[in-house]
């Protein structure tokens, strides 16, 4: 994916493209493709301290100065309050995802070019650099180190390390214990230590969060530089392996993982490197040091961490569609084994203490994919190893559970939530005020209670698991789903026997009805309601969480963090609600074909250009120009995305 940096008709276009690569323990490194930092989460090297959580931003960026033809090229772009320093965007010739982010800087007579990779499973990151056109020039690289949490930032001039030069860098020593290093072989290192004072992040300005922060600098590197490509490494407790090696090896595993992508077809090509950018290891805290202890699927980046809600919605892109079955089998085992009370965990701990159990969906989707598994693996001593948490779940619903979660014996149905809660996946709250409450029976609850009491029924019997009155239980559920439909409007009530009785509120939460692999709206009121989601909801992007004609409607995600989550629901466009749209789509057109789904996806495929390269935004605005907000690269959106298009819209269908 190659970018031609001179289109881009302004900084602030060109900064409004950003690339993220992975390490897979939760870990990144992350920038513009200017190379400025505009986030406080965009570093060199992000690192994970207890996979995938414990965040540490070790190394911000590296200002590069190259000496050639009696002339010094500053390569770095900065920014300070009302300046750009230095400003090596200037320089810049192209930008390409090849597959690792590649610069191509133009000085004088000869091309520079940089290469960032991160070695998979280690702290680290790798920044190679070489001349292109002969001749050679001087390297001085200022490397701009830090030391706190991913979501914090640092004021003033902390104490953060202390140096101890080596022979071609430097390794720096902190309360972590565990020595961070820089080095560049055939490099001389000199200490001269610095500060850089309030460098400027734009675009948590825009999102009303502190937008400045000081940087450490603990001294120079200098090398001579030509044809060879030199490498700058950074990487917590050193590391393992000889650079050109590692780096040459992620580029092989990122083209291979694109090459059996694309004998899918081409956006299979594109989003299989993205999908593999979400897997990653979850270590447990015992008596002696962490150790892996089974894989995750991270939320979205720069800022989630493992959620189970979002877990389950992407694991059958992630991993099924992808052929990573073995490492789809480790995250319904590492989730099954967090359950508590017939509940999958809402979120992990960005600090690794513990997690939150406040969702009334995630065991329903834990469910699901568990079915979804079985149904591409067809792994039956798996499933039957997750056979007592499938009924854990089935019993604690029926029974009633936590949260006040649990069958309405009179109509099947699954209420859930109460004052202050926000139990679905429309879950934002600030301080007290939950923005979207849908306390009572919401509709995808209860449509994902009918499938998961389905897909238990089905399973027990392929299986021969004893019979446990899960199919008698989905007919009363089938039943009383009726109550659901509003003839007012041609479509399903979002909430039922709420505080304010049923909520008429048009939002896309219906389409599951529809959409799961066990439907319980089906026929002529299936197809009337995708009607009416396809005219209030339905977008380029997506759909939109809330009909632009109703009241509460917020159509830009802008501002601080309150206008932003009371927005967030509110109108908002969700691309991961494409999959189950299209879903519902196929089985009410059953002549649904290639075509027709690849122009759905036509606004996310161009997307790719755009933000995230070569991934897909967490949100975009419900009012035109539907623009990308949120997490740059989100695992759900990826995933729903790369789903229905090898489901639905693969050659030959």
């Amino acid at each position: 994916m190659l970018l031609d940096v001179t289109a881009f008709r302004n900084l602030d276009e060109a900064e409004s493209h950003e690339w993220v690569l992975t390490n897979g323990l939760g870990g990144y490194a992350s920038a513009t493709v200017t190379g400025a930092n505009t986030r406080r989460y965009h570093a060199l090297l992000m690192a994970s301290l207890l996979p995938p959580v414990e965040r540490v931003l070790l190394v911000s960026q590296v200002e590069e100065e190259l000496e050639s033809d009696g002339q010094r090229y500053g390569l770095a772009t900065a920014h300070y309050p009302g300046v750009i320093h230095p400003a090596g965007y200037r320089f810049l010739e192209s930008f390409a995802l090849a597959p690792l982010p590649t610069w191509r800087f133009r000085v004088g007579s000869r091309v520079l070019e940089r290469r960032v990779a991160m070695p998979h499973g280690q702290n680290a990151t790798i920044v190679s650099y070489r001349l292109r056109g002969g001749g050679a020039g001087r390297l001085r690289l200022r490397p701009l180190v830090n030391l706190r949490d991913y979501h914090s930032d640092t004021q003033g001039q902390p104490d953060l390390f202390t140096q101890e030069p080596l022979a071609d860098g430097v390794a720096l020593h902190s309360g972590l214990g565990r020595p961070l290093i820089i080095r560049m072989v055939g490099a001389r290192y000199q200490v001269a230590p610095q500060w850089h004072e309030r460098m400027e992040y734009p675009r948590e300005r825009e999102r009303g969060l502190t937008d400045t922060e000081d940087h450490f600098s603990p001294g120079v590197l200098e090398v001579t530089l030509g044809t060879r490509p030199v490498n700058l490494v950074c990487a917590l407790d050193g590391l393992e392996g000889e650079p050109e090696a590692l780096v040459a090896g992620e580029e092989a595993r990122l083209r291979a993982l694109a090459q059996r992508g694309g004998q899918l077809g081409w956006l299979p090509g594109r989003l299989f490197p993205a999908a593999d950018s979400f897997l990653v290891d979850r270590y447990e805290r015992g008596e002696g040091a962490p150790g892996a202890a089974g894989k995750t699927i991270i939320a979205g980046y720069h800022w989630f961490a493992d959620w189970g809600r979002d877990t389950m919605i992407a694991l059958p892109g992630i991993c099924l569609v992808t052929g990573r079955l073995a490492e789809a089998r480790q995250v319904l085992l590492t989730f099954a084994g967090h359950l508590r009370r017939g509940l999958v965990p809402n979120r992990f701990s960005d600090t690794g203490a513990g997690a939150d159990y406040n969702t009334v969906d995630a065991s329903l989707w834990f469910i699901h994919a568990a079915w979804k598994y079985y149904q591409y693996s067809r792994d039956a001593e798996t499933v039957r190893a997750l056979r007592p948490a499938l009924e854990e779940i089935l019993a604690a619903y029926r029974e009633g559970t936590d949260f006040g979660i649990g069958m309405d014996p009179e109509d099947g149905l699954i209420r859930a939530g109460g004052p202050g809660l926000q139990l679905t996946w429309m879950d934002a709250k600030v301080g007290d005020w939950v923005v979207t409450p849908r306390w009572g029976k919401p509709v995808e609850i209860s449509a994902l209670w009918y499938n998961a009491l389905r897909a238990a029924a089905d399973l027990g019997t392929t299986l021969g698991w004893p019979e446990r009155g899960w199919g008698e239980t989905a007919e009363r559920v089938g039943a009383g789903f009726a109550r659901f439909w509003n003839p007012d409007i041609g479509c399903l009530y979002d909430v039922l026997d709420g505080p304010a009785g049923a909520d008429p509120a048009v939002r896309p939460n219906q389409v599951l009805a529809a959409g799961l692999p066990f439907p319980v709206l089906v026929g002529e009121r299936a197809a009337a309601m995708l009607e009416v989601v396809r005219e209030r909801l339905l977008t380029p992007f997506g759909l939109r969480t809330l009909d632009p004609g109703h009241p509460e409607y917020r159509g830009q995600c802008t501002g601080d963090q309150r206008s932003r989550d009371g927005a967030y629901h509110q109108g908002t466009v969700w691309p991961w609600l494409i999959g189950p749209y299209l879903d519902a789509l196929a089985r009410t057109q059953p002549g649904l074909g290639r075509r027709q789904v690849r122009r759905l996806l036509g606004g996310l495929t161009r997307h790719l250009r755009e933000v995230g390269l070569g991934t897909i935004s967490e949100i975009f605005d419900g009012d035109l120009p539907h623009r990308p907000r949120g997490c740059v690269s989100q695992a759900w959106s990826v995933a729903e995305v790369l789903r229905v298009w090898v489901e639905h819209g693969k050659e030959g269908t």
